[in-house]
């Protein structure tokens, strides 16, 4: 349930584009909300796992 948020995110897209006359816009937001819908679907039929905390890349100075 944690991801859920995004869904609200890309329906206010889509909201705000077919409001503006943004059509590209609204239909790519409605395609992307349709794709989270299908991605969350197949999260929640997995076994929960521990959230996972982004990927740190150190860089380290080349060499004088």
């Amino acid at each position: 349930m944690r991801h859920e948020w995004i869904l609200n995110v890309l329906a206010d897209l889509h909201l705000y584009a077919e409001l503006n006359g943004l059509p590209e816009t609204a239909e790519r937001a409605g395609a992307a909300m349709a794709a989270a819908e299908r991605e969350l679907a197949r999260l929640h039929a997995q076994p929960q796992e521990a959230p996972r905390r982004p990927t740190v890349m150190t860089v380290r100075p080349a060499p004088p």
